[in-house]
């Protein structure tokens, strides 16, 4: 990720996109979903500015992460079948700090799970708001 920030400080931003694209973020997709890793390559093309504080960004250390424990509303995380080690690492944080959470894995997907596999990420976002939400189903489902 720093390289891809140096690049986009020198304002090279096609190496940018392809650095970032070669992230292992991305591998599941850029190996197995061509379609899903085209739609990203577009994202990212489409949105590299945002990219550039990733570098510098420790999810550990945000403030947000002192206040999980505050959170009191029925919560989903979901990860997927083939998760990096910080998504996971943050999936686990998440589930330890937050009281009332139900952690799900959407399979035959990679970082960009709704993308992956749009149908799997879908049925375990509705399965959640059938569980604590049946109004909130219908009414999305009319």
């Amino acid at each position: 990720m720093l390289q891809a920030a140096d690049q986009m400080h020198a304002r090279d931003y096609p190496a940018a996109v392809q650095t970032l694209l070669s992230s292992g973020a991305f591998e599941y997709s850029r190996e197995h979903n061509p379609r899903s890793f085209a739609q990203i390559r577009q994202l990212v093309t489409d949105n590299l500015q945002s990219f550039a504080m990733f570098p510098r960004y420790r999810w550990h250390e945000a403030d947000a992460m002192k206040r999980l424990g505050d959170i009191a509303a029925r919560t989903l995380v979901l990860v997927s079948e083939h998760a990096g080690d910080d998504a996971l690492k943050i999936a686990a944080e998440l589930t330890r700090q937050i009281r009332d959470i139900e952690r799900a894995t959407v399979p035959v997907a990679g970082h960009v799970m709704n993308m992956d596999n749009p149908a799997g990420f879908n049925r375990e976002v509705l399965r959640f708001l059938g569980t604590r939400g049946d109004l909130f189903v219908r009414r999305l489902r009319s």
